[in-house]
């Protein structure tokens, strides 16, 4: 029972999004000509004997048009009624159609009242009314529901394949960050020709030192300290690594800073000590000593 006594579902927001209404009433439009033209029903062809196929598809395009200029009338009734209410449910949605068959099937019967002899129909003989009104709902139902049917399904799809882009988007964009990150937290170091001799992570680094053609790059590997040799020069290397913590210190080293524990100074010169034992200490030129005293705030692993 609590069914029967819980919150009213909301309509999908596709099915009264302005794009859809317009699909929608366009395609029903489409339709109901083609069925009033194959099917021609209501008793039409006793609306107007003798009628010739042409003259027929005048009229019922004429008939059509005024009935989907109150189906548009409807729809914008029911965009003001979203507009105040901010949705509609399953429930007055459906009500909301139901109505609309109801009243394009009593306008056809109007039609038919006019347009037939008396002795065919008339508001005098109600059962032959009611029946006629049965017909014209059963026919209106026929001509309305089903291009509505296949249009709420082309928008359901739509909408799934808008979802599974939105999703698509989203995965690539995680994806993409993953992967800047990931690049961001590896550095490569190349030869003169732009040849690969060594891909690690920034923080296996320790420092890079210039010897005449060549620079050596001295890495952590296993907790070992191993050397690489590589034909290019300090300058360029620096340059590739600027968005890094390796920096320079001197014309002829960059250090990683994230690997510095502590600096002294003696004879007006600033000594870097790395956290790793085995290495000697490293010389700050004075031209980066500010700097050094900078990178060192930034980056030293005493205050990660």
């Amino acid at each position: 029972m609590s069914r029967f006594f819980s919150s009213p579902r909301q309509i999908p927001s596709y099915l009264v999004e302005s794009r859809n209404v317009v699909s929608l009433i366009s395609f029903t439009t489409i339709f109901s000509l083609i069925f009033v033209n194959i099917y021609r029903p209501f008793n039409s062809t006793e609306w107007l004997p003798e009628i010739n196929n042409w003259k027929y598809l005048l009229y019922s395009s004429l008939l059509v048009i005024i009935g989907m200029g109150t189906i548009s009338l409807s729809r914008f009734g029911m965009h003001l009624f979203v507009r105040s209410k901010k949705n509609i449910s399953l429930e007055t949605y459906i009500l909301w159609i139901l109505i609309e068959v109801v009243i394009l099937s009593f306008f056809y019967v109007l039609i038919g009242l006019w347009l037939l002899p008396a002795e065919k129909l008339s508001w005098h003989d109600m059962d032959t009314v009611l029946s006629a009104l049965k017909k014209s709902i059963a026919n209106t139902s026929l001509m309305l529901l089903i291009p509505y049917v296949i249009s709420i399904l082309v928008f359901k799809i739509r909408d799934l394949e808008r979802q599974l882009a939105e999703m698509s988007q989203k995965k690539t964009a995680g994806d993409g960050a993953a992967a800047e990150q990931t690049v961001t937290d590896v550095v490569e170091f190349k030869d003169e020709r732009g040849r690969i001799g060594l891909s690690t992570k920034v923080d296996n680094v320790l420092y890079v030192e210039s010897a005449d053609n060549y620079v050596i790059v001295r890495y952590l590997n296993n907790d070992a300290v191993n050397e690489l040799f590589l034909r290019n020069s300090i300058k360029k290397v620096s340059e590739e690594l600027q968005d890094t913590s390796i920096q320079r210190c001197s014309r002829s080293m960059l250090v990683n800073f994230s690997h510095v524990d502590s600096i002294t100074k003696r004879g007006g010169e600033l000594w870097l000590h790395l956290n790793v034992p085995a290495l000697k200490e490293i010389a700050v030129s004075r031209v980066y000593n500010d700097r050094a005293s900078e990178l060192f705030k930034a980056f030293s692993s005493g205050n990660k």
